[in-house]
């Protein structure tokens, strides 16, 4: 155990080993280090580097506040390091490397018995990386995933009305649109990301899928229409999807789809969603234009880039929000802009939560609505997904045909 948890009400925060850190790495330093520690649930207590590059042990060891001999190049030696301090069921190996490396390294922290590993999205390239993973795990062990755009006010409340009444929903699309593949960004991120052909579904369209799919409460079982393609210069230049969509049904019979463009001038982090009933009204969340608002349409042919065909319902002002929702989100008052790092730190609370169930920790009782929310695993979000990108993938090869889920997985 770490030390005196098991005789305290009060957890004590999680060691947390970071692989994947160093002084080019993008996403562990502006997401995953300074929102796990701000989650105050998380110690970061060592770091894995490229083992390439030997400036990154200094560099991160100064820059995290780390012992040196706490940040390494070789993941086995401090995973078992970790293991040996800290105990199996406390530790959290966070592995935020490139994609493609993803299995490897989540199947070696999973041989050497760590119980608790949370992953960058999307988890897996490819649907046999998925099964490695799988024939690795043991019972007792959870592999978590960063589809973090699900925790914001918004989007719980889209889940909840959806939950209430599925038969009067019509449709859910979702879309991810940017504009930092256009040309070449000359960036690490970058160099990897496009080494893939299916750079923009694995990067940014798997989110708009998931978001989907938590909002429908179900999985998705089957996708049509299925386009990818190259349409920026950059993308054409080079080879790889910037650009697709497709079209799909989830599990309770709502239809659904999803698209992604990397190109698209004018446009960062713009994630969105629309939750079309059957009577013709709209309600969307759409991180550009508010991230803690939910725009209810004017009329049944409300254009999603005309402010004016929607009225805005700002979570904390708003009455559409439930005291549930209101209460799972109240750590920035309503009326107060949140934004990207504040859902990190609302998926990182929910796995804080999973693990001190995990544990059956004396404070369990006593958990937060904020810890208690559903969080992304390989046994829904991480099959779900990665069967999707097969799914989607092959509906284009075939011309757009329908092609479902438990045909590829």
């Amino acid at each position: 155990m770490y030390p005196n948890q098991a005789t305290h009400v009060v957890p004590n925060r999680f060691p947390t080993i970071i692989v994947g850190m160093g002084a080019t790495a993008f996403i562990s330093n502006s997401a995953w280090v300074p929102n796990l520690r701000a989650s105050n649930h998380f110690d970061i207590v060592g770091a894995v580097t490229n083992p390439k590059i030997s400036d990154d042990r200094a560099w991160v060891a100064a820059n995290a506040h780390l012992p040196q001999q706490w940040v390494l190049g070789d993941p086995e030696v401090l995973i078992k390091r970790a293991l040996e301090t800290y105990g199996p069921d406390n530790l959290l190996v966070c592995v935020t490397t490139p994609t493609p490396l993803h299995a490897d390294q989540i199947c070696l922290a999973l041989e050497l018995g760590v119980q608790n590993i949370a992953s960058d999205k999307p988890l897996v390239t490819e649907l046999a990386e998925l099964r490695k993973i799988q024939s690795a795990m043991m019972p007792g062990t959870d592999v978590w995933i960063s589809f973090n755009h699900r925790y914001n006010g918004p989007i719980f409340h889209l889940r909840e009305m959806v939950a209430r009444d599925p038969g009067k929903v019509a449709s859910i699309q979702a879309g991810f649109l940017q504009e930092w593949l256009y040309g070449d960004p000359h960036c690490p991120q970058g160099d990897w990301r496009i080494l893939h052909r299916l750079c923009g579904m694995l990067d940014i369209g798997s989110h708009a899928a998931d978001l989907a799919s938590f909002i429908a409460g179900c999985n998705i079982v089957s996708v049509m229409n299925g386009i990818v393609q190259s349409v920026g210069p950059f993308a054409i230049e080079r080879g790889f999807s910037d650009c697709g969509s497709a079209e799909f049904e989830f599990a309770n019979g709502i239809t659904g789809s999803a698209r992604y463009h990397q190109s698209l001038k004018g446009h960062a982090d713009d994630i969105w969603v629309v939750v079309t009933m059957k009577d013709g009204t709209k309600h969307m969340w759409r991180m550009a234009f508010g991230p803690e608002t939910v725009y209810v349409s004017n009329g049944n042919k409300a254009d999603m880039d005309t402010i004016s065909d929607w009225t805005p319902n700002l979570r904390g002002h708003a009455s559409i929000f439930s005291p549930v929702v209101n209460a799972i989100f109240s750590s920035t008052p309503g009326g107060h802009i949140q934004g990207w790092p504040d859902y990190w730190r609302g998926l990182f609370t929910g796995i804080a939560g999973k693990m001190l169930r995990k544990q059956n920790h004396p404070v369990v009782p006593f958990l937060t609505q904020a810890m208690q929310v559903p969080v992304p695993g390989i046994e829904d979000a991480g099959i779900n997904i990665a069967g999707y990108v097969a799914a989607h993938d092959r509906s284009a090869l075939e011309g757009g045909a329908e092609v479902k889920i438990a045909n590829v997985l």
